[in-house]
């Protein structure tokens, strides 16, 4: 009796085996305060660096999702090989650095606070003349988290400094970007959705 259920405001974005839609949200009030335009870091996303992908269901095993931030290092490819719709829960929230792979047969819903595309995040279409499931579909829901979503850029890669810099005594250390909440962020990565 007397329960009270709070709503949590969530976006859902819903990629389908036949449309592809992303929303995006964009605080005209911020202030953005970049040096430089993110860039695309060639050195974790040549060929010769993703050319095998490890599947994501043993993949994600070896990752403690429940407490950290899901990263997908630079030069290397996770395939999403989740068929049935079930959820990948991600509390700490998902970082794409390398390449994250949703094949035609992907059928799954990821529910995180945020997504960083700093890699490659694709979608890919069927191969002509290859059947898919028609409910086959990659969902992807951004739950509110308490506080504000902070994006730090790959140390090691072109956007380093990106978000700007702090002097802390001679050496110069990288700033976050303040997302907000709910964040689905692609700084110098590509998406790739072919539907």
């Amino acid at each position: 009796k007397g329960k009270r259920v709070d709503r949590q405001l969530q976006n859902l974005f819903d990629l389908q085996a036949n449309s592809a839609a992303f929303g995006s949200l964009v605080d005209e009030d911020a202030e953005v305060d970049r040096e430089n335009e993110f860039k695309f870091d060639k050195r974790c996303n040549g060929a010769k660096a993703l050319s095998k992908c490890t599947k994501w269901s043993s993949w994600i095993k070896r990752q403690d999702a429940g407490r950290k931030m899901v990263t997908i290092p630079c030069g290397t490819c996770i395939e999403m090989d989740i068929t049935n719709k079930r959820a990948q829960k991600l509390a700490k929230g998902l970082n794409i650095e390398g390449k994250l792979l949703f094949g035609p047969e992907s059928s799954v819903m990821i529910e995180t606070p945020f997504v960083f595309v700093q890699g490659i995040l694709e979608v890919s279409s069927p191969k002509a003349g290859t059947r898919v499931p028609h409910n086959a579909q990659v969902k992807f829901l951004l739950l509110k988290s308490r506080g504000n979503v902070m994006f730090y850029p790959d140390e090691g890669g072109p956007n380093k400094f990106a978000c700007g810099r702090t002097k802390k005594g001679r050496k110069e250390v990288p700033d976050g970007c303040n997302m907000h909440n709910m964040a689905f962020v692609v700084a110098g990565g590509k998406l790739d959705i072919s539907a």
